[in-house]
């Protein structure tokens, strides 16, 4: 009879989630429809109903946010500018889970304010995109924007390529940037909306990530950088680091000068480390530290980092830290459990910026060598510790490496380099470099509406 009772739950539950599937389904076909006939607000309402009933579908924000943005972009083809401008504002203050379309949305308000024919005000908000670009595609096509800009509200090309210059060139022979005499919009709303979102972001590399974002869109781009650094040393697991990793170079660090020449040495930099690509200190190849000059030292190992955490949640972590590596190490803890408290770990260590605590590397390492492969991203961690950079994972590797020799040694972590290359390869093919901005010859036009 209980085995029938467990039988008869469990097929209930199958029987639930299916039918969750199918009403999710139906409810994101209505939703599609909506759309199509440009019923927005009825497929916003519909995405949110699914959202509400089911917080785990999270892949519903990103047609939340593609909502949001054709409805923006039909109020800007029917010359409701002002619809247009509002709705625009919410992705960028209310979509907090899809920071990613953040550029987008700012991009989406340079043109209405074109449309709009205020090419000053257009020109600001070309400033917070140039800042806030996500890739090197996306900036050279916003310094090209930039430029016209400048050319069509002066009459002349003097300014805009005085601009090009310094976007090439950098300060070399005392080029200065004309976008920092242009300053950014005046934001109010925004910076209430940012200060607010800063304070509820969270614990973790994601929500470091946000708060560098709302610096960034708010025409702050140095008060960014500390918190580009701290979702690095927050990050864990593949796609995480490189996500942190390609931010602290390709965005961070790029807007703390206004300009992406250097951009391959701080890749560089992150890649290998202060030895540079020889691993090995005080040689030819040795490597300067791009970031710190620009820092100030991180905080202090295990207090929650940027993160401003209460001294009552950080008692309430640390605590469960202490019992989620007791069971993490017992072997005698069954297997599931060890596994999800691993997992717990991970969070918690990101959560009180506690990657790099003396003694842990070894401690972590011993773990996996026991067989628990599910500690390898907290060994990644570990080895990178406080340093925005992962020279100190080679030497690791290489222990991994020695480890793997015993024939009863765990085979999982053979893949260990190859998880490292994971992470690394988008660096290593990061374009680093603009392509050649040629000088305008003569300004730029544009059309009132248009």
């Amino acid at each position: 009879m209980k085995r029938m009772l467990l039988f008869l739950a469990a097929l209930a539950l199958a029987v639930h989630a299916a039918m969750a599937a199918e009403d999710i389904n139906e409810l994101a076909r209505q939703a599609r429809v909506a759309n199509g006939e440009h019923r927005f607000d009825d497929a916003l309402a519909l995405y949110t109903r699914i959202l509400v009933d089911h917080p785990e579908r999270t892949d519903m924000y990103t047609y939340v946010v593609e909502t949001l943005m054709a409805k923006a972009q039909a109020a800007s083809d029917g010359k409701r500018y002002d619809d247009a401008l509002r709705t625009y504002e919410e992705i960028l203050t209310r979509r907090s889970e899809r920071v990613d379309s953040w550029y987008y949305a700012e991009r989406g308000i340079v043109s209405v304010l074109i449309k709009k024919g205020d090419l000053p005000a257009a020109l600001r908000a070309a400033h917070l995109c140039l800042d806030a670009a996500p890739t090197l595609d996306d900036y050279n096509a916003t310094i090209a924007q930039a430029a016209n800009l400048m050319s069509a509200i002066d009459s002349n090309v003097e300014r805009a390529n005085q601009f090009l210059a310094f976007m090439q060139s950098g300060a070399t022979g005392g080029l200065a940037n004309p976008l920092d005499a242009v300053g950014y919009p005046a934001q109010p709303d925004r910076e209430r909306a940012y200060d607010l979102l800063r304070q509820h972001a969270g614990d973790n590399a994601a929500a470091a990530r946000i708060r560098a974002y709302t610096f960034l869109l708010s025409g702050r781009p140095k008060e960014a950088f500390p918190f580009f650094a701290d979702a690095f040393r927050r990050s864990v697991g593949i796609q995480e680091m490189q996500r942190a990793a390609l931010d602290l170079a390709m965005i961070g660090f790029r807007d703390l000068r206004g300009n992406g020449v250097g951009l391959d040495a701080a890749v560089q930099f992150v890649i290998d480390g202060p030895n540079g690509p020889d691993r090995t200190p005080h040689t030819a190849d040795d490597l300067p530290d791009s970031f710190a000059p620009f820092l100030p030292p991180a905080p202090e190992v295990g207090k929650g980092g940027l993160a401003n955490l209460s001294p009552d949640d950080l008692a309430a972590l640390q605590k469960v830290r202490t019992a989620c590596m007791l069971y993490a190490a017992d072997p005698w803890v069954h297997g599931n459990l060890r596994y999800h408290s691993c997992l717990a770990l991970a969070k918690l260590e990101s959560a009180l910026d506690n990657w790099g605590a003396p003694g842990q590397l070894d401690w972590y390492l011993d773990r996996a060598f026991a067989g628990g492969n599910q500690m390898l991203p907290c060994v990644f961690a570990e080895a990178r510790g406080r340093e925005l950079n992962f020279g100190g994972i080679y030497p690791v590797l290489d222990r991994i490496a020695a480890h793997m020799e015993n024939p009863k040694s765990n085979s999982e972590l053979g893949n260990a380099r190859k998880d490292f290359d994971s992470i690394i390869g988008p660096l290593k093919t990061a374009h680093t470099k603009a392509a050649p901005l040629k000088p305008l010859t003569k300004p730029a036009t544009f059309s009132r509406g248009g």
